[in-house]
């Protein structure tokens, strides 16, 4: 049976739903139109239940860590402006990947999509409310690993409607950038060791 993509115009509220209940087909919509000031909006509405983790039962274990201070207005407006800096740089070479592997579309697009993606972390929040409210700090992990697994595959489709290939191309470009930003990550940290080494052998 082949499935229908609509093809009117969608309200913002009703695209969000889409995602959610039709993410093919959302995401399959977008890749020709523009959303991006609402993907990003969604992106950092769906970042805010992150800072509302509550203390895990384990991190008194841990040395050296203590129970959050509650997030503030400052704290909330800083961390989302650097979750949307985030998110506009490591869509950069993402998009580079699949341009290289065939993908035929735009930065913007794949920018867009990839706010939309991160939708299931926003429901992550009555989860953090009632953790606190009950202290059961395990209901919000156990919804975190769930919202993300969730925004993993999400992003695995929104790969694939936005640049027009196939699932395991897909999959094949999200695993190349993990591994290319672990690599720059780790290449940092090295670098900054040995400059940190240098500087302290000539004291």
């Amino acid at each position: 049976m082949q499935i229908e993509t609509r093809t009117g115009p969608r309200g913002g509220l009703s695209l969000v739903l889409d995602v959610l209940a039709q993410p093919a087909d959302a995401f399959r919509y977008m890749a020709q139109r523009r959303y991006l000031l609402l993907g990003l909006a969604v992106y950092t509405l769906s970042q805010v239940p992150l800072n509302l983790a509550p203390s895990l039962p384990f991190t008194a274990d841990l040395g050296g860590l203590r129970e959050t201070a509650p997030p503030t207005v400052g704290s909330v407006v800083g961390d989302s402006i650097f979750n949307i800096i985030g998110l506009i740089v490591a869509a950069v070479p993402m998009h580079i990947i699949a341009r290289l592997f065939g993908g035929q579309n735009s930065y913007r697009q794949l920018l867009q999509a990839m706010g939309f993606a991160a939708l299931p972390t926003l429901l992550v929040a009555p989860f953090a409310v009632v953790a606190h409210l009950a202290d059961l700090p395990l209901i919000y992990l156990l919804a975190l690993v769930v919202a993300l697994a969730w925004s993993l595959g999400l992003t695995v489709i929104a790969l694939r409607e936005t640049y027009g290939f196939g699932t395991g191309r897909a999959v094949a470009v999200l695993a190349v950038d993990l591994i290319v930003t672990l690599s720059v990550i780790f290449g940092l940290g090295v670098l900054l060791s040995l400059l940190t080494l240098g500087v302290l052998r000539g004291i």
